[in-house]
């Protein structure tokens, strides 16, 4: 005797169909969105350690006292009295005099900023080296001065704190949500 196999279809019904793709494009832009919040974290990591990198060159250099022009007066940065929605190749502090650093223009040189921008803002808008290791600022009212760097679109403060008396540089961080007027927290010396 001959039996028949009855044999079933195993496909996909449309419902299921839909509830796949329609799960598979939650799930894509999830993952889009938190790929393009770490790869904002990054530019405005890569500000802030830029910036803070330059910071300690300057500072070694009036330590070093590498010229008599130097040994005078320390090493003074400038920054900008407005830095808001800056782009690539924007300078954002200067040194003075230039032999306290091989770069004494410090400008925005971020890999892959797109249409990004950054703002940024001073507690002081200059601030001393001196030869014996301090920070001076251009505001006798607080010994610290602090810097906060913003990336648009994300809200990701960051943020590099001087202290003026024993001339150590920090740097800092408050998550999303996050504004100019905000203050960081975190921080860890450099």
């Amino acid at each position: 005797m001959i039996t028949k196999v009855k044999s079933k279809d195993h496909g996909l019904s449309l419902a299921e169909l839909l509830i796949t793709v329609a799960i598979l494009g939650i799930l894509s832009s999830i993952a889009v969105n938190v790929t393009l919040g770490e790869i904002d974290r990054a530019k405005v990591n890569s500000v802030q350690v830029s910036l803070a990198g330059w910071l300690q060159v300057v500072q070694r250099s009036a330590l070093l006292q590498k010229s008599a022009q130097i040994n005078q007066g320390g090493c003074e940065v400038s920054f900008p009295n407005s830095f808001a929605n800056q782009v690539n190749n924007a300078e954002i502090a200067t040194v003075f005099p230039t032999a306290c650093s091989p770069n004494p223009r410090l400008s925005l040189d971020i890999l892959n900023l797109g249409n990004s921008k950054i703002s940024a803002s001073f507690t002081s808008q200059n601030i001393t080296f001196t030869p014996r290791g301090t920070v001076l600022n251009s505001i006798d009212t607080s010994p610290v001065t602090e810097i906060r760097i913003l990336i648009d679109r994300s809200s990701l403060l960051r943020c590099i704190r001087l202290s003026g008396l024993a001339g150590v540089i920090e740097i800092g961080s408050k998550g999303t949500g996050s504004s100019l007027s905000d203050q960081c927290s975190d921080y860890t010396r450099l």
